[in-house]
């Protein structure tokens, strides 16, 4: 093998080595394993720190080969727990229902990633509160002013009975547009739900001119 390594290229997780000659004065290309690329996964960013109340979180995962993903702390879950190459981990962070920070930490082959999740803010014990009027007039259509105290991320919705629909637009302070009234009293169920999983309720009725 003359000059055996005259010329060398690497690609993903193969190599090609050049030789000017191999004893018989002839040129040669090798062709080595190198199965351990597959190994060198990197997660970035490495030690993010996220809000109490976050829902998801991508990682991104650059990787030559194969790779599995797994957390050590049940409010952390895997989304996408396996792949091939560059990509990313889906993760689920549950809301931090304390007031103190936590750690999680994410294996990617043996690349770790640690979470760092901040604790919920002084005065979130108490659940979402609903202000909005408890009675009012309307025509075929009827329009809600509805707003929620909280210091946590909402979800709201409405519900109408009698065969009249319902649609909550925009953000706090929310519209509620209730239409095809049919009655003389349209009840519409207000529910507001937290990032921590709290709710609270409250119904207005609409009263047809």
């Amino acid at each position: 093998m003359d000059f055996y390594g005259i010329a060398a290229s690497i690609s993903g997780n193969g190599m090609v080595i050049g030789s000017s000659g191999d004893g018989a004065s002839t040129g040669a290309a090798y062709f080595p394993s190198m199965s351990w690329i597959a190994d060198l996964v990197e997660v970035c960013p490495v030690s993010p720190e996220v809000p109490f109340s976050v829902d998801a979180f991508p990682l991104r995962v650059s990787a030559a080969g194969s790779w599995n993903a797994s957390s050590d702390s049940p409010w952390v879950t895997i989304d996408t727990a396996s792949g091939t190459g560059n990509g990313e981990v889906g993760l689920t962070i549950a809301a931090n229902s304390t007031t103190s920070p936590r750690a999680a930490k994410v294996t990617v082959e043996g690349a770790e990633h640690l979470i760092t999740q901040a604790g919920a803010p002084v005065g979130t014990s108490a659940g979402p509160r609903i202000s909005a009027p408890g009675k009012l007039k309307a025509g075929n259509k009827g329009k809600i002013k509805v707003s929620v105290a909280s210091q946590l991320g909402i979800n709201l919705t409405a519900k109408a009975s009698g065969g009249a629909k319902s649609k909550v637009k925009g953000g706090n302070p929310y519209k509620v547009i209730v239409s095809k009234l049919k009655g003389k009293v349209t009840p519409v169920k207000l529910t507001a739900t937290d990032s921590l999983g709290r709710t609270s309720r409250k119904t207005v009725k609409l009263k047809k001119r």
